[in-house]
């Protein structure tokens, strides 16, 4: 049995292309997007919060590390870290310049008190390099 593609136009979707979608674990999600904006929804596809210009340039990044924090980096240079307080989240830290290049991922480990990034970036010639910041919170 073939499987059916529903497409459907969601209302609050981002004007452009979409780059990467993750998962809070009680099921919503946030989407990030060329559009320089994050989008979190719920499970029922309903925007629940956008944050308009949250990097100054295209977002490559969203690593979610649990209900009230994740992390984005951008083609901008900067890792932010975003927190949820009152319902809505809030970014509480930037690192600017965080690399001379973009930063295309961010993988996490934390605790309550630290987060430690490895980060990717692409030198010239196409060859990757990660990089591990630690990160005092």
């Amino acid at each position: 049995m073939k499987k059916k593609l529903i497409e459907s136009n969601i209302i609050g979707a981002h004007y452009s292309i979409k780059i990467s979608i993750s998962l809070f674990p009680s099921g919503k999600f946030a989407s990030i997007s060329d559009d320089e904006s994050i989008k979190i929804w719920n499970i029922n596809y309903i925007p629940i919060q956008t944050i308009n210009n949250a990097h100054n340039e295209i977002i490559y990044n969203i690593t979610i590390e649990n209900e009230n924090n994740f992390i984005t980096s951008s083609s901008d240079k900067t890792i932010k870290f975003w927190n949820k307080k009152n319902n809505k989240f809030e970014n509480i830290k930037i690192l600017k310049n965080a690399h001379e290049k973009s930063i295309f991922k961010i993988i996490l480990i934390s605790s309550k008190s630290f987060f430690l990034v490895l980060l990717m970036t692409q030198l010239n010639y196409g060859k990757n390099l990660m990089i591990y910041i630690n990160v005092i919170l």
